[in-house]
């Protein structure tokens, strides 16, 4: 895309490029492209026989795929072509995958930045099918995601108290029991969103050449680096913010990548352990979800013809007109408002209050139907 004539000019202010922070057009759009073009080999894909993508009508999605994929194009690009382009790679590998999750979408607008988009689908599924990366990361109910956080819990927590990140894990596993929540989008959405590009490029480099164990690596070397930041910190929201990176400096987002390029890992049978964690961490909590999910249908069936014009027009944010998705909710201004709007101080919001990621909600819609009804009052 960012060979596109007049790309910069239309999707400069675009939700994806909010982390470029002018690398691009610094480097220059050639040598960018050059930088990350041995991906797809690292990926395997030259080794495939490629034959041509048959694209996906939306009119073959599902309602609910189609609804969501095209809300997540929205909250990635500003122009209907580059919002099309990122939903019909969506449709198509959701449709490989049976399934689709928001991690899928932020990988893919980063992708459609730099490759065409047959490139991008394949390199997309390469992640989603091969053992070597994130294997069943991009579900809806994101298990295998969860199960590899915990994972990195157990191992991190086995460690002696000299080992690199030890002390600050053991803090923040005190105030945030669940790792899932906060490692997600390290390992789901591969820190798009999260890294500043110059870094990301950097870190997806050694994702691609390393696979899943570079996650792991990476976390262990994130909370040997925010030490300082994470140990003596008792804001939740707080410990949450610099586990998102906001405000941490480009020097120590650097460390972090070296550190981790250096770390080893403990040989272990990774299925095993994994399976030994579903079994023992998840597996009660996950089949409890599904329970109440399912209650929860039930009840939201028996009510659809009073919800189905709220239903119909989705979640958007409340602090601007450009129907971007909400990302966080604000405590103090008690509004659900789009990254763009918290990083840009829209009306009354300021970044300094406290906010809580959208998908760390329970129930979101329930949520936004309380502010509704308080705002009407």
């Amino acid at each position: 895309m960012i060979r596109n004539a007049g790309f910069f000019e239309k999707e400069r202010e675009s939700p994806i490029l909010m982390r470029d922070e002018g690398y691009i057009e610094r480097v220059g759009i050639e040598q960018v492209i050059k930088r990350v073009s041995h991906w797809p080999a690292l990926l395997g894909l030259d080794k495939q026989e490629q034959k041509p993508i048959v694209w996906r009508k939306e009119s073959e999605a599902s309602a609910e795929i189609l609804r969501i994929v095209q809300a997540d194009a929205v909250r990635s690009f500003l122009t209907p072509e580059d919002r099309a382009t990122m939903t019909k790679v969506l449709l198509y590998v959701s449709s490989r995958t049976n399934d689709y999750q928001q991690g899928m979408g932020y990988v893919c607008s980063f992708l459609l930045l730099f490759f065409d988009d047959e490139t991008v689908a394949r390199m997309l599924l390469q992640l989603y099918e091969d053992p070597k990366y994130i294997k069943g990361y991009w579900k809806a109910v994101a298990v295998e995601c969860a199960i590899d956080a915990n994972l990195f819990q157990d191992i991190m927590l086995s460690k002696q108290p000299q080992h690199p990140g030890f002390e600050s894990f053991v803090k923040v596993s005190s105030s945030l029991p669940y790792p899932e929540t906060y490692l997600v989008k390290w390992f789901s959405g591969l820190c798009v969103h999260f890294l500043p590009f110059e870094s990301l490029v950097s870190f997806l480099d050694s994702f691609f050449a390393q696979g899943f164990r570079f996650l792991f690596k990476f976390a262990n070397s994130a909370f040997e680096i925010l030490k300082s930041d994470l140990i003596n910190e008792k804001n939740q929201g707080k410990l949450l913010e610099t586990l998102r990176f906001e405000r941490v400096s480009q020097a120590k987002i650097e460390s972090m990548l070296t550190l981790a390029n250096t770390i080893t890992l403990d040989e272990i049978d990774w299925d095993s352990k994994r399976k030994e964690v579903y079994e023992k961490k998840l597996k009660q909590r996950i089949e409890s979800s599904r329970a109440a999910s399912q209650k929860k249908q039930t009840s939201d069936d028996e009510d659809d013809d009073d919800d189905d014009d709220d239903d119909e027009e989705g979640l958007v944010c409340m602090t601007c007109d450009d129907d971007m998705v909400p990302e966080y909710h604000c405590k103090e201004c008690n509004v659900l408002l789009c990254e763009t709007c918290h990083k840009k101080e829209v009306k009354k919001h300021k970044k300094t209050h406290k906010v809580v990621p959208a998908d760390e909600i329970d129930d979101i819609d329930e949520l936004a139907a309380k502010i509704k009804k308080l705002q009407v009052a």
